[in-house]
């Protein structure tokens, strides 16, 4: 069965306790605007719209988008019942449990990792506050590790991770970087902070660099230089979630 977006956004409109007029009501639009939206296999809500619709949910705009796109995707279940590797994120099975290539997961043992925001494949940006909603987390086996997700924005990371991409990392310490992986990297001085997704290969003639490299060998500029002392946190990559598996 094919995944209904309108659906999707009536029921967590019913989640809010409130039904379709009193939903147009508290958001400032039309009833029928409402009620178009709920039709749509594909919703199209853009602008101030958007905004309005997310805040009548309770959420920021790009935290709405987060959880519709995971909505959509099987990491939270869309395929129930289906075993996968651990180490690759577990779905929810049919009864409410996690599952395992052996059976039910204990879920006690299971971590609820947080979609933050989005981070740079291309020039290093910095995106502001991160999104931190309940509603987008993916469930993982880590053990003790911290592990958050990031959505990919731009294509320098051509052609193993697509723009839209999420990528799942988990936090590393500078001493476990191993030469030629992919990593975020967060970085900067004085309050200013930015974030890229690259390669890091390792500077063997100065150990107090490194290069950030590029995959997609058409991306200008293909190489950048970051300084050890300005790195403020590293993810090494746990698992992606493909912008096409979440294709309706």
């Amino acid at each position: 069965m094919e995944f209904h977006e309108g659906k999707w956004l009536k029921e967590r409109v019913a989640d809010t306790k409130a039904n379709q007029s009193q939903f147009a009501r508290k958001i400032g639009l039309p009833v029928r605007s409402v009620t178009r939206w709920f039709r749509q296999k594909t919703l199209k809500i853009r602008g101030d719209n958007l905004t309005r619709v997310a805040e009548g949910l309770g959420m920021e705009p790009l935290s709405f988008k987060i959880a519709l796109d995971l909505a959509k995707q099987p990491v939270h279940g869309r395929l129930k019942g289906t075993p996968l590797d651990l180490s690759e994120g577990m779905p929810l099975g049919c009864e409410g449990q996690f599952m395992g290539k052996k059976g039910p997961v204990d879920p006690n043992k299971v971590t609820w990792a947080p979609i933050l925001n989005r981070i740079a494949s291309g020039r290093p940006a910095d995106y502001g506050c991160p999104v931190q909603e309940w509603d987008n987390r993916v469930p993982m086996l880590v053990g003790d590790a911290q592990v958050f997700g990031l959505y990919v924005d731009g294509e320098s990371m051509l052609p193993r991770y697509e723009h839209g991409d999420i990528v799942m990392f988990e936090v590393v310490d500078r001493w476990d970087v191993v030469d030629g992986r992919d990593y975020a990297i967060q970085f900067g001085s004085d309050g200013n902070h930015e974030s890229t997704f690259k390669v890091i290969r390792l500077d063997r003639k100065d150990e107090s660099r490194f290069f950030a490299d590029a995959r997609n060998e058409h991306f200008t500029p293909r190489r950048m230089t970051i300084q050890w002392s300005k790195v403020i946190r590293l993810g090494k990559v746990r698992m992606i979630i493909p912008r096409q598996s979440r294709k309706g």
